[in-house]
């Protein structure tokens, strides 16, 4: 009786939140404000007759049209843009970058757009190397990204600073400079303007990011309702959208005499070739078809082929993981059985067993229980099977876990010195590959200690994992241990599958290309720096958290 009570009272509660849950989703309103700014061409401005629009006028519209929720839209500067949504003047921020000063204030829907700052220069020059940039006259804007990440990059070069991005533009157009540096978009869509699109070729990509709906932190309900609505929204509607604002429809080709005197005399090609194409159409619609279905089905059985490797290549870790923690579990044991030899000698020789000598060898007890659990724990973890999912991960977590994971295995063996700094190491991964990338190179970096180390030292050095931020906005973690080294021959060769210094019983010689290919997978890149006799030091960069 008692039990059915409780199921009850539980199922009661569990009847009432949901009720909550319901009633919370429900007062998202069916009219909202969104709000952005007014200088971002062609995403988000107020053109010459007072007109809002862009394309996240238009990809919002589109948003309201497959919701059913009505939108009113705002324009504003950019940093009043940002307080209306945390003052509650506006619903959501149609479209922002995530960045790590933002995160605590707002909360980010799924990405829908890309922003890419670049380095256009005129078709007509040929840029062979990068001393060439020396010899052209370049204009950026000052205090804007794109600007500053061309500065780090190439120092020396001089760059002529222009009001806005549309006079840099219009003095390349117009021959007072042969290059400039802004965001895609507003490239493509005054030179669209100019009808000089042609005059000018993307060189380089400086950097990307990515554009987010953003809601005030904590309105769960509001950013779900927003989700669900981008999830209707397909990739070719976001296409035709960009195309619209990249290129300038207002140019009329009927209106233009060469179109008459290049048509007249093409026509009769035109009409021949249109014969042929009209004789293949269908036999090639059916190769297309069978090759795209073929290539599909190519692509899955490689991706799981690739899913398969990376949790073999986890499941090998983990073996390799257990072996060491065996030599710690010996000592938890000892631990155990220890007190519990000294307890049943006190209990032989006396009958009973004094309270203080009880407390002190059941504290013993209680402690190395607590370190079993502990260690079967980190091992349970590290080889369960996860889900992949990409999300902001914040590095200094990661090393504090593969450090706890590599004492425990080898604590008696060697040191390992962890250093993390106090603000967050946010890039975009995901958590499970991240530690495997980690332990692959710490435990090779143990075994350069120990079992490649013939020396009778019992202490074999010390394994640090450090939290590293550089000037040109990446994060990463250097890991360096004091073993045997390496020659120049085998740094070339630790990429290669099957390549291995060790026993084949220490390993298949697949973990450094896992890394690598998992490194690349997170868009990072790793560095090795290695001598004979004194260590090995490998430094993995990310990128920050996009925006």
């Amino acid at each position: 009786m008692k039990k059915l009570y409780i199921i009850f009272i539980i199922s009661a509660q569990i009847m009432f939140l949901s009720g909550i849950l319901n009633a919370a989703d429900s007062k998202i309103p069916e009219s909202l404000a969104v709000v952005n700014s007014t200088t971002f061409p062609p995403l988000s401005f107020i053109d010459d007759d007072e007109v809002y629009k862009g394309i996240l006028v238009d990809f919002w519209n589109l948003w309201s049209t497959k919701t059913g929720i009505s939108l009113k839209f705002t324009a504003t500067t950019w940093s009043k843009s940002l307080e209306d949504v945390l003052n509650g003047t506006a619903d959501f921020h149609s479209g922002l970058f995530m960045t790590e000063d933002r995160i605590s204030d707002f909360d980010f829907s799924d990405p829908f757009f890309r922003v890419k700052s670049c380095l256009f220069i005129k078709s007509s020059f040929e840029i062979k190397n990068i001393k060439s940039l020396d010899n052209l006259k370049i204009g950026g804007t000052p205090r804007t990204s794109a600007t500053h990440f061309f500065k780090k990059k190439y120092n020396s070069i001089p760059v002529i600073m222009y009001s806005d991005s549309r006079s840099a533009i219009n003095a390349a157009v117009k021959g007072s400079i042969d290059a400039f540096i802004t965001d895609e978009p507003i490239a493509r869509f005054y030179l669209s303007k100019e009808k000089a699109l042609g005059s000018f070729h993307l060189y380089e990509v400086l950097y990307e990011e990515q554009i987010r709906a953003g809601v005030k932190h904590g309105n769960f309900q509001l950013l779900k309702k927003i989700n669900n609505g981008l999830s209707l929204i397909t990739s070719y509607e976001i296409e035709a959208i960009e195309k619209k604002w990249m290129f300038d429809d207002s140019y009329n080709i009927l209106n233009d005499w060469r179109f008459y005197s290049i048509a007249g005399g093409g026509i009769s090609g035109v009409f021949i070739i249109l014969l042929m194409i009209l004789g293949i159409n269908k036999t090639l619609k059916k190769t297309i078809s069978e090759k795209t279905e073929s290539l599909e089905r190519e692509l899955n059985e490689r991706k799981k082929i690739e899913h398969h490797l990376v949790q073999a290549q986890k499941m090998e870790l983990a073996g390799i993981l257990a072996r060491g923690i065996v030599h710690d579990m010996k000592n938890v044991l000892s631990g155990i059985t220890g007190p519990v030899s000294i307890l049943e000698h006190l209990m032989n020789r006396n009958g009973i067993i004094k309270e203080e000598d009880l407390g002190k060898n059941l504290k013993m007890i209680h402690s190395s229980v607590s370190r079993a659990i502990e260690l079967s724990y980190n091992l349970e973890n590290f080889r369960k099977k996860k889900e992949i999912t990409f999300k902001a991960v914040d590095l200094n977590d990661s090393v504090k876990t593969v450090a706890g994971i590599c004492r425990a295995a080898y604590g008696r063996q060697i040191n390992v010195a962890d250093y993390t700094i106090d603000k967050k190491c946010l890039i975009n991964g995901d958590e499970s590959l991240l530690e495997q990338i980690l332990l692959n190179i710490c435990i090779n970096g143990i075994h350069a200690m120990t079992i490649m180390d013939s020396s009778p030292k019992k202490q074999k050095g010390t394994l640090k994992i450090d939290v590293i931020h550089n000037e040109n906005m990446k994060h990463g973690i250097r890991i360096a241990d004091e073993g045997v080294g390496m020659s120049e021959e085998v740094q070339k060769k630790i990429k290669e599958p099957f390549f291995t210094t060790k026993d084949e019983t220490q390993g298949t010689g697949l973990g450094m290309t896992m890394v690598d290919s998992l490194v690349k997978d997170l868009n990072g890149t790793i560095d090795v720096k290695s001598e004979l006799g004194k260590g090995t030091a490998f430094v993995v960069m990310f990128p920050v958290i996009a925006g």
